[in-house]
């Protein structure tokens, strides 16, 4: 069958071979063991993906150990931004009742304000009705007082109702900031334990590629290897092949005739078997 026709099938763990010994081998194993699957050198796969998983696996407790301190970092700012949580809820409830408090004072301040107004209208409305002699009882004389004070209570209802607006969309902020606060704070909780269990872990999926690259280089340099040496081996076999062959001359001597006759003999065969490496 030969080397090149069983390198040709696939079985390339017979590269570099002797026909005699390729043949051999292979009828009494069957090609075991040299079957490849690009006719180079034996199939390695389920070893070198092990190998891989075995470097990622190194890696992956190498990262972790590496990775301890920015663990513990990441643990102990947990009570720390629980903390933050907290007092971030205690500072906005105080917040609401300041806020509230300022709208109630601010209120009384309006309300104030506006009985002294319409108190003064309505004396000054009555001293006028007094001077022109109409009764305040009358009808003309609460029109006229109406008349006065009327657009003072127009006027501070108007501020009020502002004033209410105004503190209604500062409360509300207030509220929504409350309301957020413990999902905001729970989240950067669990965005720190997130973060925690990316370090415990060793990012195996990265370390995996990792392992998998450096299988890959490991592979190319071992392939590397194989093939200099094959052809160091192939320069060796050649450079045998080019050096002359050195007769004796006691085995052929000068007659050819009589050389013949020395070559015969059976001493001289042994002879002549020594100097080329028979056996």
């Amino acid at each position: 069958m030969g080397v090149a026709r069983l390198i040709a099938q696939g079985f390339g763990g017979y590269q570099g071979w002797d026909d005699t010994a390729a043949e051999a081998d292979f009828a009494a194993t069957g090609g075991a063991g040299k079957k490849t699957s690009g006719g180079g050198s034996p199939s390695s796969a389920p070893a070198n993906v092990q190998s891989a998983v075995d470097q990622a696996e190194a890696l992956r407790q190498f990262q972790i150990r590496s990775n301890q301190p920015a663990i513990a970092a990441q643990q102990a700012s947990i009570p720390t931004t629980q903390e933050a949580g907290r007092v971030r809820g205690e500072t906005l409830a105080t917040e609401a009742t300041a806020l509230d408090e300022r709208y109630q004072q601010i209120l009384g301040e309006i309300g104030g304000r506006e009985a002294r107004e319409t108190q003064e209208a309505t004396t000054l409305a009555g001293r006028e009705l007094g001077r022109r002699g109409v009764s305040l009882q009358s009808g003309a004389g609460e029109q006229f007082i109406s008349e006065r004070t009327t657009p003072l209570a127009e006027r501070f209802g108007e501020l009020a109702s502002s004033t209410g607006a105004q503190f209604g969309q500062l409360s509300r902020q207030i509220g929504a900031e409350q309301a957020a606060n413990p999902v905001e704070t729970q989240a950067r909780v669990d965005a720190i334990n997130a973060a925690i269990g990316q370090l415990q872990s060793g990012d195996p999926q990265q370390q995996i590629l990792a392992a998998l690259e450096l299988s890959r280089l490991q592979q190319q340099q071992s392939q590397f290897a194989t093939s200099e040496a094959r052809q160091s081996r192939a320069l060796d076999i050649e450079s045998q092949a080019q050096t002359p062959i050195e007769f004796n001359d006691q085995l052929f001597g000068f007659n050819p005739q009589q050389g013949l006759l020395n070559l015969l003999n059976p001493g001289n065969i042994s002879s002549l078997s020594a100097q080329f490496g028979g056996g």
